[in-house]
């Protein structure tokens, strides 16, 4: 369109640099959250995973944390296995950015889970760890089911069908899907918010909030 040639690999090393940017300047924020955790684990094409009978593609287990109220995505997470260490890692990562302990977690009916919080949350007092709700698989029908998180992942799903995959578990191409999911992209059900709005965060409100984002993120580095 513009008579410019410029190389796919040269456009994944802007990429590369300016999600890691913003990604570091994001995790300074503090969102305000209701203390309702979703939690959920998919499979994804990463190089380096299992392989599936019957498919030559590599998966490894994607994990994603988000809060009830704002949608807001708390963490995101690839293992290669999915068992309590797997687990408790995601959550450890989920505090850092709340900088809060929730009230409540609800997750599938994973075996790991129960052991995953109990670690994840070892250092707090008893009565103030969350409660675990734990759910069936799909129950989308349900008004304490887990739909948020598989919501998610439907969305996630379809981008790394698009990508075919992604080559490494800390892809800039992940990250900038958390980016977009909760600074940029409005969510219907938050009356045309992003999540990082509904949880109180205002850092990218204009009609470029990529623009917008990432010279904060620049700003703030300097």
């Amino acid at each position: 369109m513009y008579g410019l040639g410029v190389n796919f690999s040269t456009i994944y090393k802007w990429i590369e640099k300016y999600i890691s940017v913003m990604d570091a300047y994001v995790r300074t924020l503090t969102p305000k959250l209701s203390g309702d955790w979703h939690v959920d684990e998919m499979m994804v094409k990463v190089k380096g995973g299992i392989k599936l009978q019957g498919d030559k593609s590599q998966y490894k287990y994607l994990w994603n944390v988000l809060d009830k109220e704002s949608r807001f995505q708390l963490a995101s997470e690839i293992s290669k296995t999915r068992n309590e260490v797997d687990g408790m890692t995601v959550f450890k990562k989920a505090r850092e950015i709340a900088k809060a302990i929730p009230k409540q977690i609800t997750s599938d009916k994973l075996g790991a889970y129960p052991m995953s919080i109990e670690r994840a949350f070892i250092d707090v007092k008893q009565e103030e760890r969350p409660e675990h709700n734990r759910v069936l698989s799909g129950a989308c029908t349900k008004k304490h089911g887990n739909q948020l998180a598989e919501r998610l992942h439907n969305t996630i799903r379809e981008r790394n069908k698009v990508q075919r995959g992604w080559k490494k578990d800390d892809t800039s191409l992940r990250n900038g899907q958390m980016l977009y999911y909760n600074y940029i992209r409005p969510h219907m059900t938050l009356q045309g918010k992003t999540p990082a709005q509904a949880a109180g965060i205002t850092v990218a409100d204009g009609q470029n909030r990529w623009i917008e984002l990432l010279g904060k993120a620049l700003t703030s580095k300097a």
